[in-house]
């Protein structure tokens, strides 16, 4: 009976100590002008649709987005397509955004920021793999897989593009 017991916590703790994590990261659709806080164009909310179609079959379990309008537009179509309500990070918390990122485990997360911040969030998340600002582009996608196995950790990074430029 011990043995089993044994053997039951063994394979429970084995099975806990693995996790797979995707961050699906891009940039705010294009937006309708220059103000302070603008809506997405009609082409950016036509990128916002593509992005939920990009990412259909991918289990969205969370959304990240900042306090700006065009952020929370270009997330809306894939947080309804999963019924999802986007946490909130203001712009200018950044680490703290990467600091709640890196907490996440066996989920895939749709990450909807503006262009300075989308290096700075998957230099952090992968490790091995770096990027430089990615400036006035609005159709990439950057998909960092991170594989928790037992105490190690193993990172991957995609460079994906959806969507016209």
């Amino acid at each position: 009976m011990k043995t089993t017991i044994l053997i039951a916590f063994a394979v429970m703790l084995f099975f806990c100590s693995c996790s797979t994590a995707k961050f699906y990261i891009v940039r705010h659709a294009e937006k309708l002008d220059e103000s302070a806080d603008p809506p997405l164009s009609k082409d950016g909310f036509r990128r916002a649709v593509t992005l939920m179609d990009t990412l259909d079959d991918k289990h969205i379990g969370k959304i990240y987005i900042s306090n700006r309008r065009r952020t929370a537009q270009t997330a809306k179509p894939t947080a309804d397509h999963f019924s999802l309500t986007p946490v909130v990070f203001d712009e200018t918390q950044t680490n703290a955004l990467i600091t709640e990122l890196k907490s996440q485990k066996s989920k895939n997360m749709l990450v909807v920021r503006h262009s300075g911040e989308i290096h700075l969030i998957v230099n952090a998340l992968s490790p091995d793999d770096q990027i430089q600002p990615i400036g006035n582009v609005f159709n990439l996608m950057f998909v960092v897989t991170r594989r928790v196995f037992l105490w190690q950790r193993k990172y991957s990074l995609k460079r994906l593009t959806y969507g016209e430029q």
